[in-house]
Parts: C-alpha cells; sequence; structure tokens
C-alpha cells in the first residue's frame, strides 16, 4: 500500500498535469464547477491520456464535452465507503472508448476491486436500486406499518444486508 500510494500525487495546480499518466477528478457534485475543472485539466494534461471524474450523479457526456478528448473521458463512481466497498461503477459516456473502459477495468483489478460497466443513465446502477428501496422504507415508516427499528431489523436478517434501509438512509 505505501509503495502504490508513493507513486500518487495529488495537487491543486494543473500545469503539473504534464508529468501525469491520468487524471482523476473529485470535487464536489457542483455541474459547472466540474466542468470549469475539466476544461483546465483538457488544457494540461498530454493527449491521449485520460480524465476520470469520481462522479456518482453528473453526465459524463456532459462532461467530456468540455474536453478535446471525449473518447478518453469516464467516470468512476467509489461507493461510500470505498475502502470498504469491493465494487466499482465505470461509467461510459456517449463518446467512451472501450478501450479507455477495459484501461479503468485493469486499474480497478490492481486496486483489489471489481469495476462494473455501466453506460450512463442517471443514477447508474447502485444510486438508481438504492433510491427505491430506501423510498419505500420511508413510506412504510410513513404508513405505520412498522417502526423504523423493525422495519431495519427486517431486512439486515431477513436479507443478509449489513445494514436497514433507514439506518442506511
Amino acid at each position: 500500500k505505501k509503495v502504490i500510494l508513493s507513486r500518487v500525487e495529488g495537487t491543486h495546480h494543473f500545469e503539473r498535469l504534464s508529468e501525469a499518466d491520468m487524471a482523476i477528478e473529485a470535487i464536489d457534485e457542483n455541474l459547472d464547477r466540474k466542468k470549469r475543472v475539466f476544461r483546465k485539466i483538457d488544457e494540461n494534461l498530454p493527449n491521449g491520456r485520460l480524465i476520470v471524474s469520481n462522479t456518482g450523479t453528473i453526465s459524463i457526456t456532459e462532461l467530456a464535452s468540455e474536453t478535446t478528448r471525449p473518447g478518453l473521458v469516464a467516470g468512476l463512481h467509489f461507493l461510500y465507503p470505498a475502502y470498504r466497498r469491493a465494487v466499482v461503477e465505470v461509467i461510459s459516456g456517449l463518446h467512451t472508448l472501450e478501450t479507455t473502459v477495459d484501461l479503468l477495468i485493469r486499474l480497478l483489478r490492481h486496486l483489489n476491486k471489481s469495476g462494473v460497466r455501466v453506460v450512463e443513465y442517471p443514477g447508474y446502477i447502485t444510486t438508481r436500486l438504492i433510491v427505491p428501496y430506501l423510498n419505500e422504507a420511508m413510506y412504510m415508516l410513513m404508513e405505520g406499518v412498522a417502526s423504523a427499528e423493525d422495519i431495519d431489523i427486517a431486512m439486515k436478517l431477513g436479507f443478509d444486508f449489513p445494514s436497514g434501509p433507514l439506518s442506511l438512509a
């Protein structure tokens, strides 16, 4: 771990990207800010290098449109907490090349993560599936079907979920 981390360097100085093999953007989920960052990365990162967003909600196609290399732009959605989750969603935009996705899948294997391929769609896989689950648990609580504790216990013990929907929410 220490050897790998010694080769990873974060920076706020875009001109340092001229030395980088890849850029991973991981700022807050604000489309305008991400677009500005993508333009700066594209200006400073050598041609042929990947630009990746660690987004869980923003369109990869829209971010890629801010660059001169839309085929080399993808998303990596690390689920929280990333150190405990073995899966990472690899999101391709409209113009993302298959070779870009393949490279990211191989990178994730080196990080002991499983990459799942996702064609860009709101919510990707995990968020799209978890939101109705959480909402239904909240409706059940609101309707008085069961207490929050019993809803969580039922799902934890009934389906071996590590936490119940309401504690997760």
